[in-house]
C-alpha cells in the first residue's frame, strides 16, 4: 500500500537508516501536489547497522525535500490570479505611474465616457494636452480626487453629473449632463472615477438614501 510522506518524514526516515539500519523507502515519486510518496514496507540493511550508504540516502532525502518544497512554491505562485489577466481595460495610477490599476467592463466604459467627456476639467492634462482645469475657479477637483469624492454618495454625485452644479449646490461651471448622457454612461463614469480614486474609495457599509445631499 502506498502512502503519501511529508519533507519531515522523508529526512526522518533517511535518519532512522542511518541509525537503526532499517530503510523504510522502497520507492518514491510525487503526487498531484509536489509531495513525496514513497512505500510503507521496510527493509532493513544488510548489517543491521548503519551503512557507507547512509550518507547517500540522507543526500538523497535532502533533493527530495528541496524538490518538493519549491514545486509547491512554484504550485502557489501560479495559483496566485493575476488582477490584470483578467481585466477588461486598465488605467495608470495618476498618482503612482508605475502602478497600473485594473478595470471592469462597467469601469472600463467610464473610462471612455471619461476622456471623451469629462476629462478637460477632472484631469491636469489630456491626451490632446493641457485641460482647462487651470483656467476654472474654484478649481474642478480631479477624478482621482479620493479625499473630495469618496465621501460624496453615489446618489449625490449621480445628480451632480445629471443636473449639473448650479443646481446641486455645486460651482455652475459644472454642467449638466443629463441630456447628453445616458444613466448607463453616467453610472459608468462613477465606477471609473470609483476605480482610480485615491485614497482608495471604500463603499460604504449599507446604502445612504437615495436623495441625500451628500
Amino acid at each position: 500500500m502506498k502512502i503519501r510522506r511529508s519533507n519531515p518524514e522523508i529526512l526522518r526516515d533517511a535518519q532512522t537508516f542511518c541509525a537503526t539500519g532499517v530503510l523504510p523507502v522502497l520507492e518514491h515519486g510525487r503526487d498531484g501536489h509536489g509531495t513525496a510518496s514513497v512505500a510503507a514496507s521496510p527493509r532493513r540493511a544488510t548489517h543491521g547497522t548503519a551503512t557507507p550508504g547512509c550518507t547517500l540516502i540522507i543526500a538523497l532525502a535532502l533533493v527530495l525535500a528541496a524538490g518538493s518544497a519549491t514545486s509547491c512554491r512554484e504550485n502557489r505562485a501560479a495559483a496566485m490570479p493575476d488582477p490584470l489577466a483578467r481585466a477588461y481595460d486598465s488605467e495608470s495610477d495618476w498618482s503612482d505611474s508605475s502602478k497600473v490599476i485594473p478595470l471592469n467592463y462597467q469601469q472600463a466604459q467610464g473610462k471612455r465616457v471619461f476622456y471623451q467627456y469629462c476629462v478637460w476639467c477632472h484631469a491636469d492634462s489630456t491626451p490632446a494636452g493641457p485641460s482647462n482645469r487651470s483656467n476654472l475657479n474654484p478649481n474642478p477637483p480631479l477624478a482621482n480626487d479620493g479625499a473630495t469624492l469618496n465621501p460624496l454618495s453615489d446618489d449625490f454625485m449621480r445628480n451632480v453629473i445629471t443636473m449639473g452644479g448650479a443646481a446641486t449646490g455645486k460651482s455652475a461651471a459644472m454642467p449638466p449632463w443629463g441630456k447628453t448622457l445616458s444613466q448607463d454612461d453616467i453610472d459608468a463614469v462613477m465606477a471609473f472615477y470609483r476605480a482610480i480614486a485615491q485614497p482608495p474609495y471604500q463603499p460604504p457599509a449599507r446604502p445612504g438614501p437615495k436623495y441625500s445631499v451628500r
